[in-house]
């Protein structure tokens, strides 16, 4: 007997569970209480994500019809074309258990935070026939999104922006602004806390009084690492003690050049004992809890859960204003901005806090006021669930 509450299918197709995914899994489980929750994932590779949604109590569907390949890899216009050509059939094919699926789960609303998911959910007619609320979580500057992205965004009913700064973004395409609806991350803060204080896994974590920089993001060229390492060059040369711990791992269907040049630099200017690689990592919390600074030199960002996570533990930040940084980081306030690919300004900036232990202090707890106080659980839970209830409506 179908539930009186609204039903949500949430439909995405999860091939890595990072941050982002993280958040989806907590923010499904929270809707519950008003929806009746459903996820449809078309390949089911995830391993950690369905283990995350069954622990979570959110039932999910795996479609029957599986693909031989699970993402659209590749770096390049020509790379990305061809990898999508080769999967058209399968997508063909993959599009009829969708129908068949909607059909059987009558969903009043749903939900994507993927235009890679908008496609198929066009191509099997879901968009023409259930409301379709679409989270955009990154950034999205006109040139980040492919056309066919944008125009895939713009079939959705209503779009959720992440930060300000993507509502911004999305008027510049342009999407109408009544379309858009600002719902940051809802991230649980007592679970923030509590992981904070487990202990820390594997090795090479003993720091030995050296001032300790976490880089808490998967590798990749937008994240900022390769930053990060120039300004521990510049840090090394200042004479600096520090230990610089790059805590992410490596996305499927990344190009690898980048990872195998970052590790490149390191070694060539002897930086293997103070710039670690410490791949993916369960105990992030407990390594911001350790560090002295959270630093993400991105070049892009929607609503960035490591820096929210860094100021509720009060750990001092240093970011680029990318994106929904901005939302959270105020220069000089709640943390400190540096421009972007600016090696030297990033090591004068953690050099500053390095000697200026009140400014760190004062930064993080001006740090942890915010989040608390404007981007509470209860608060951004209320803007999501109701506007997801006014999807349902239409």
């Amino acid at each position: 007997m179908r539930s009186k509450r609204p039903r949500l299918v949430f439909f995405d197709c999860v091939t890595h569970y990072g941050g982002a995914q993280r958040s989806t899994v907590h923010l499904l489980s929270k809707l519950n209480a008003m929806f009746d929750v459903r996820v449809v994932d078309p390949y089911g590779v995830c391993q950690a994500y369905l283990e995350a949604l069954a622990q979570a109590s959110v039932p999910v569907t795996i479609l029957p019809c599986q693909p031989r390949s699970h993402f659209i890899g590749g770096t390049g216009v020509i790379r990305r074309g061809l990898s999508c050509l080769r999967q058209l059939p399968e997508w063909t094919a993959i599009q009829g258990a969708i129908k068949q699926e909607m059909k059987r789960c009558q969903p009043d609303a749903v939900l994507t935070n993927s235009y890679k998911a908008m496609a198929l959910l066009w191509l099997s007619g879901v968009t023409a026939t259930y409301p379709v609320a679409y989270y955009a979580r990154g950034w999205y500057q006109k040139h980040q999104v492919p056309w066919l992205g944008r125009w895939l965004i713009k079939q959705a009913t209503c779009v959720l922006a992440v930060s300000n700064a993507t509502a911004e973004s999305l008027r510049q395409w342009p999407i109408p602004p009544e379309r858009i609806h600002v719902c940051h991350t809802v991230i649980d803060m007592e679970s923030v806390i509590t992981e904070a204080k487990s202990p820390c896994t594997g090795a090479r974590l003993e720091a030995d009084g050296a001032y300790k920089i976490l880089i808490p993001a998967q590798l990749l060229a937008a994240k900022g690492q390769r930053v990060a390492v120039e300004a521990a060059v510049e840090l090394k040369r200042r004479g600096v003690a520090f230990v610089m711990w790059l805590a992410g791992d490596v996305k499927m269907g990344v190009d690898s050049q980048f990872v195998e040049a970052l590790h490149e630099t390191i070694e060539r200017h002897g930086l293997q004992d103070q710039v670690v690689c410490l791949g993916h990592r369960s105990d992030v919390r407990t390594l911001m809890s350790r560090a002295n600074v959270v630093v993400l030199p991105s070049l892009t960002e929607g609503f960035p859960r490591a820096i929210w996570e860094a100021m509720l533990l009060q750990c001092p930040v240093i970011a680029t204003p990318a994106g929904g940084v901005t939302d959270l980081v105020e220069h000089d306030k709640t943390g400190l901005l540096v421009p972007f690919d600016d090696a030297p300004a990033l090591a004068a900036a953690i050099e500053r806090l390095v000697h200026e232990t009140d400014l760190a202090t004062r930064l993080a707890q001006a740090a942890f006021d915010k989040v608390t106080q404007t981007y509470s659980e209860p608060v951004t839970l209320t803007k999501v669930g109701e506007t997801l209830l006014s999807v349902c409506e239409r």
